[in-house]
């Protein structure tokens, strides 16, 4: 659980810590209701059914009252304060970013599409676009951004896929469209020990997994 401890160690009231735990099997939940009694800003919200990254992301989102949130997979670790610095960030760039610590804003092989856009004529015509994304292991937006948007009233679009799989490229684009600016925070003190999602690393069923997801991206937009 060294998410879990990271976390304890570098927010502390009036700050808060929603944890959710998505239906596990194990004893998750019970070791987070130990803990959780003995440490004020932490809430568990316990679901009881898998609803996914994004759905798991929703419904922690719905128990935040915080003006800033933060997003992060359980595959990350707080070595320092990583507070502050977002504080900061939105200090001084106003509510319209999403910051993170990793922003992919070249072409990784997976977001590089053909746009329909208007031309001068009031036809169409394809325009090649790279998506600059925040990866999702670390999002952070601020309430009011939040607020504009929502799709549905949901903030990640958890029809995507059930696991991190374009919902964080989905939720960069939705921004873009409304004029948003990624925010990167290259020294923030927070670790990604999970595995990047690359061409290179996905292998048989998950990389079919990962094709469906990003079938369902381009339909849902219309790119090509």
């Amino acid at each position: 659980m060294d998410f879990v401890n990271s976390m304890l160690r570098y927010v502390a009231a009036p700050h808060e810590i929603i944890m959710v735990n998505n239906a596990s099997t194990d004893a998750t939940q019970a070791y987070l209701q130990s803990i959780a009694q003995f440490h004020p800003q932490l809430q568990i919200v316990q679901s009881t059914k898998n609803l996914g990254f994004s759905g798991g992301n929703n419904l922690g989102l719905t128990k935040a009252t915080g003006d800033i949130v933060i997003f992060l997979s359980n595959d990350t670790i707080a070595t320092g304060d990583f507070i502050t610095p977002i504080t900061s960030v939105f200090e001084q760039l106003g509510p319209k970013i999403l910051v993170g610590k990793t922003i992919h804003e070249h072409d990784t092989g997976w977001n590089t599409y053909i746009e329909s856009r208007r031309d001068l004529t009031g036809g169409w015509v394809g325009v090649k676009v790279t998506i600059p994304y925040v990866q999702g292991y670390c999002v952070v937006l601020n309430r009011d951004g939040i607020q504009q948007v929502l799709e549905r009233g949901k903030l990640w679009d958890d029809a995507m896929s059930e696991r991190c799989d374009f919902e964080d490229m989905d939720l960069a684009y939705r921004a873009a469209r409304l004029g948003w600016k990624l925010a990167v925070l290259e020294d923030l003190p927070i670790l990604h020990v999970g595995s990047g999602h690359t061409a290179n690393t996905l292998e048989g069923g998950r990389l079919a997994y990962t094709l469906e997801a990003q079938r369902r991206f381009k339909q849902k937009w219309g790119l090509t």
